[in-house]
């Protein structure tokens, strides 16, 4: 679900106001896909990019999984064709994030 900026602002500010900033773990996915205002931090020296992922240099990848039944419904596969499919490959790496084989 993607939320519009007003509102991640909006609850962004609700958590400062109850909690300081903090260190926290989120997948690179993440934080491009929802444009987050967040400082990604390199890890022994090695930044968090698509292509450190897909090249095993950086150290702490974090592998997202789609579970799916034998018999998909149609959308589904077509969802599925589609991240296959190279502007699908092109989206998940502006995202930070390596299509899996």
């Amino acid at each position: 679900m993607i939320f519009p900026s007003d509102e991640i602002e909006a609850a962004r500010q609700a958590v400062y106001a109850v909690m300081p900033p903090t260190l926290a773990v989120l997948t690179l996915l993440q934080i491009k896909s929802e444009r987050l205002d967040l400082a990604v931090l390199p890890l022994d020296g090695v930044p968090a990019t698509a292509q450190t992922l897909a090249n095993k240099t950086y150290p702490f990848p974090m592998r997202i999984c789609m579970v799916v039944a034998n018999e998909a419904a149609p959308p589904v596969a077509q969802f599925i064709a589609h991240l296959r499919s190279i502007a699908g490959q092109s989206l998940i790496e502006s995202f930070g994030a390596t299509l899996a084989e």
